[in-house]
């Protein structure tokens, strides 16, 4: 299933940004082969980092990276909220995931079309609100952005509002923690960091006002 800037682009009516991987999740296997076992076991294969691999693609070297997500008791089982929140956002974007069709364009010439099962917009800011602490400064900024377009966006907002309405109530109360620890804590630096990112007409009131749409919808 895709994550990540892909999966934003996917749901966001605007591409606001590029990016050059794609990134998936898998749930976690008792047996057989993971999938990332499947890519490496492509002759054209080179291993890139902990959990990813280079391939070729008929419009040149492509890398893939491949989240094994652990099974669900686990998951709720974690005490620390930042270990929790990454394997539960993770599993409900797997259960939450939809056929999404994508075009390969080039110049206004299609040269590809796929369909890939795609996250939603909820478990997409779920995912990226935990992941924003743990990244480099580069990072942080796209993370920022993609709650930031995702929760003010016409289509992608609803769905981000309704989603996480109904979410597994200790994913929501994780959310809205993250939400103060990220977005409240200090606005003015988060904006600036977005800015940065490519978002230059976020301000700190623009933070702000998302963070109030993501507690509400966590708060029930």
């Amino acid at each position: 299933m895709v994550v990540g800037g892909i999966a934003v682009l996917c749901r966001a009516r605007s591409a606001e940004r590029a990016t050059a991987d794609l990134d998936t999740a898998s749930g976690a296997r008792e047996a057989g082969v993971t999938v990332l076992e499947t890519l490496l076991a492509r002759l054209d294969a080179t291993t890139a980092g902990p959990a990813g691999v280079e391939l070729d693609t008929d419009f040149g070297r492509a890398r893939v990276d491949v989240i094994e997500v652990v099974s669900a008791k686990v998951a709720r089982d974690s005490e620390v909220p930042d270990d929790r929140l990454y394997a539960m956002s993770h599993l409900w974007a797997i259960e939450m995931s939809s056929p999404v069709e994508i075009t390969v364009m080039d110049r206004g010439t299609e040269m590809l079309r796929v369909e890939a099962r795609v996250a939603q917009p909820g478990p997409l800011v779920a995912m990226k609100l935990q992941s924003v602490q743990n990244r480099g400064s580069a990072k942080e900024g796209t993370d920022l952005l993609d709650i930031v377009r995702l929760t003010l966006d016409p289509d992608a907002g609803e769905r981000v509002r309704a989603q996480l309405r109904a979410v597994d109530p200790i994913i929501a109360s994780d959310c809205a923690e993250f939400v103060n620890r990220v977005l409240l804590v200090n606005p003015a630096l988060m904006a600036r960091k977005v800015q940065r990112a490519g978002g230059t007409d976020v301000t700190s009131e623009v933070i702000e006002d998302v963070a109030a749409i993501l507690l509400d919808a966590c708060g029930r």
